[in-house]
């Protein structure tokens, strides 16, 4: 779609309109007392739904992010990992 243009009047009075333009991938070219302002675009798509397989990805590396310095030879759970640090804190 090309770039159609809009004045602040036109968003006022038709905001909801113009807004379901926008979400429908509508750019708008908005132009305020004879003046340009500037370009109204929609967002980029969001992200797809992640499959189970990358939300298993994603929480690994999650985990690992907050553990920290913590060696363990087998993933931990945030229970476990929060556990872990207790009884680390514990000892000092």
């Amino acid at each position: 779609m090309d770039i159609q243009p809009i004045s602040t009047k036109d968003l006022r009075q038709d905001l909801p309109n113009i807004k379901a333009q926008l979400l429908a991938g509508q750019s708008f070219f908005w132009i305020d007392r004879s003046k340009p302002v500037g370009i109204i675009q929609p967002l980029p798509q969001r992200k797809k739904a992640l499959s189970k397989k990358q939300q298993l990805e994603e929480y690994e590396k999650y985990i690992e992010k907050i553990a920290g310095g913590i060696n363990s030879k087998k993933q931990l759970s945030p229970k476990q990992l929060n556990r872990f640090i207790d009884e680390r804190y514990e000892k000092i």
